[in-house]
């Protein structure tokens, strides 16, 4: 079906025609399909040019996409705006006197593993004012992209300020997040060693565990000790034992029968004496800790300084001890105790 207009044509600019008192002027002889599909067209780009332009926050924005071997540095959109630099200490000073070239004032980076740490520090020392994203708000549409694109994208939304900076402490609560991790993950192997004990003393059938809530304690010690020095005698075992184990002399010497291998006695002094080593190194980290924890406070104000290590519980009520007794067991055991 062909249909006719006749309208005035000199306001036509291009593939674009003019539409006054928001009349959608088409040229003549369209077929029906065409028509409408012109007609769409012509709404898409109307709405188009109604978008308000978004303003530039950060004129001297940079964005960086960070990478084991290699970062991309983009401080435009335009081709010739973007580098790629490598990750050694010399590579990222180049990146820096880079980004002063360019008179940039602000770099943000998407906090991907620890490989934005190195990079963050020099930016500082530099006084680029480099801003640690999370990774949620750099997302970029699904689809092929590259580092080079990825690097734009965080530019651009930095530039126009919708990025927002993640918390980063200062080098004494670094520290000691550090020393406080490392210690955590001293205390877990350190427990795993103690599994592994368990496990050699329970295929010997010697039943510590039965008998000992702590196998890691002063009586367990003490047997674990002459065990691996030789001694097999259930007897000379159970003299070992501290007066206030609730078990019976009877019981414990039961429990410490079993049937000794070679090979089971082995893995049980090897386990025993890396759990002895994580307990020294667990001191050491304490003892590191101590000294942060000394230099904080003596850097509170006068009047509020207190001695480090002096912790004064707050009283609470039968139920609430009764509710959280075995959490808060449970949490000093496992944060504060050691191993």
């Amino acid at each position: 079906m062909i249909l006719s207009f006749s309208f005035e044509l000199k306001r036509m600019v291009g593939p674009s025609v003019a539409t006054p008192d928001k009349i959608i002027v088409c040229p003549s002889r369209l077929s029906f399909g065409d028509m409408i599909f012109f007609i769409k067209k012509k709404e898409v780009m109307g709405r188009k040019s109604n978008f308000e332009k978004m303003p530039v926050i950060h004129p001297g924005a940079a964005g960086i996409d960070l990478g084991s071997r290699f970062h991309v540095v983009a401080v435009g959109q335009r081709p010739g705006q973007v580098r790629q630099f490598g990750v050694y200490t010399e590579d990222l000073h180049e990146l820096a006197n880079w980004l002063i070239g360019h008179d940039i004032d602000t770099v943000a980076m998407e906090s991907t593993g620890s490989y934005w740490k190195g990079l963050f520090v020099i930016l500082q020392d530099y006084g680029l004012n480099p801003v640690l994203v999370n990774g949620s708000q750099v997302k970029n549409v699904k689809g092929r992209k590259s580092d080079v694109q990825d690097a734009q994208w965080i530019q651009r939304l930095h530039s126009l300020g919708l990025l927002n900076g993640s918390f980063i402490p200062d080098n004494l609560t670094d520290g000691l997040k550090q020393y406080s991790r490392h210690r955590q993950k001293l205390q877990d192997n350190g427990a795993d060693y103690i599994k592994k004990m368990q496990k050699a003393m329970r295929l010997m059938n010697i039943r510590l565990d039965n008998v000992l809530s702590d196998v890691v304690g002063k009586s367990g010690r003490a047997i674990i000790e002459a065990v691996i020095s030789g001694e097999k005698d259930a007897e000379v075992l159970a003299d070992k034992m501290d007066c206030r184990v609730r078990k019976g002399r009877e019981e414990i010497i039961r429990a410490l029968t079993g049937d000794w291998r070679d090979s089971y006695i082995f893995e049980l002094r090897q386990s025993y004496e890396l759990y002895q080593f994580l307990r020294r190194q667990i001191a050491e980290c304490d003892r590191a800790i101590e000294e942060i924890l000394q230099q904080v406070a003596e850097n509170l104000p006068v009047g509020k300084q207190r001695e480090v290590g002096a912790f004064e519980p707050q009283k609470k009520s039968a139920s609430i001890k009764m509710h959280q007794g075995s959490t808060l067991k449970n949490w000093l055991l496992r944060s504060s105790a050691p191993i």
